[in-house]
């Protein structure tokens, strides 16, 4: 197809090609990592500080804010990349 073409034609596209990749993969996984590595451990240390009966809280808490996270910016970033 024409793209293609263009694409191995050109340098200029070719560069901004990697660039979209490049800028798309470090802002998608990024994010994955610092919710993965500095957001749930924290969420997890604040689940300590509470006490056992009112624990289903702060799981109800982590829960949401894990499929908050995932619906109001992982799903977008991945659908508009």
């Amino acid at each position: 197809h024409q793209c293609v073409f263009f694409l191995a034609r050109s340098e200029t596209i070719r560069f901004r090609t990697l660039q979209c990749f490049v800028l798309n993969g470090v802002i998608f996984l990024g994010s994955i990592l610092l919710f993965n590595f500095a957001i749930e451990p924290a969420l997890s240390v604040l689940r300590r500080f509470v006490q056992e009966d009112e624990a289903w809280a702060t799981d109800f808490i982590a829960a949401s804010f894990s499929v908050l996270y995932k619906l109001l910016w992982i799903y977008p970033i991945y659908c508009i990349s």
